[in-house]
């Protein structure tokens, strides 16, 4: 049995971002930079992994012809492989606007924003585990319901808005080095990118379901992997751009300004 081509290109694609990403992290140990954002690109790359064996598995051998256990194994992967590559890559991407930002309240709120898209990242996957009902039964035998499609897609777009509005009100608010503002651009660009795919992907979705229509599984299929792809491409973009226009990490101020400011504003 051949692979289908339209999986073979997304495979293929699939590895290239793959690639980037190990050269992003190989230069980051080169350099001795590794930061939090490596761990969540590591992570992405793990995720892609496993769509990659997915992919490659059910284009050699269909899906009906494997034991109880492994098509029950392969089904949980296509639900979770894909948001857990998506998500990850999308993390790394807010973690790297938050190791240039500079200290102080705008990094903060970024830090919290980070927390709140990893429950929900966490909010997603547990959606499509408990999506038949408790307990979770190993073979899965119901259709996707809707509150959970709803729930995905909305929380997708609600991430990916996000990582558009933080680094467009910098733009908009803070005059700063012309380095500065080029990768802040760079990064609303790719939140654009990632929106429109978002969107497209919902616009499949809310096709599939619609009563008498049938489901177009190939457009689903493209803008389902696209946002897997084009959200790790995005994420080693804005890595690479750090080091295309020189946007440095700032640097804490000692704990002797600090205690000398809070001496200077009390006198």
């Amino acid at each position: 049995m051949a692979i289908d081509p339209i999986f073979a290109a997304f495979i293929a694609l699939h590895y290239v971002s793959m690639l980037i990403t190990v050269i992003r992290l190989g230069y980051r140990v080169k350099r001795r930079q590794l930061w939090w954002d490596d761990l969540w690109a590591l992570l992405a790359i793990v995720g892609t992994v496993f769509i990659i064996m997915l992919y490659t598995t059910l284009g050699l051998r269909k899906l009906n012809t494997f034991p109880a256990q492994m098509q029950s194994f392969f089904t949980w992967m296509s639900y979770l492989s894909s948001p857990t590559a998506m998500w990850s890559a999308r993390l790394s991407i807010l973690l790297t606007i938050i190791k240039v930002l500079p200290f102080g309240t705008n990094r903060n709120v970024a830090r919290a924003s980070f927390i709140v898209m990893f429950f929900l990242w966490v909010g997603v996957l547990l959606s499509k585990v408990f999506m038949c009902g408790v307990p979770v039964p190993t073979n899965l035998v119901c259709d996707v319901p809707r509150k959970t499609t709803a729930l995905t897609l909305t929380l997708n777009i609600v991430s990916v808005v996000w990582l558009v509005a933080l680094p467009a009100f910098r733009l908009y608010r803070v005059k700063s080095a012309l380095a500065y503002r080029n990768f802040m651009v760079a990064c609303v660009t790719a939140g654009l990118c990632l929106i429109a795919v978002d969107v497209a992907h919902a616009v499949n979705l809310i096709n599939a379901e619609a009563p008498g229509r049938v489901a177009n599984y190939q457009a689903l299929n493209i803008s389902g992997n696209l946002q897997v792809i084009l959200s790790m491409l995005a994420s080693n973009i804005v890595v690479f751009i750090t080091y295309m226009f020189s946007v440095d990490s700032p640097v804490p101020p000692p704990p002797e300004f600090e205690r000398s400011s809070k001496d200077s504003a009390s006198i």
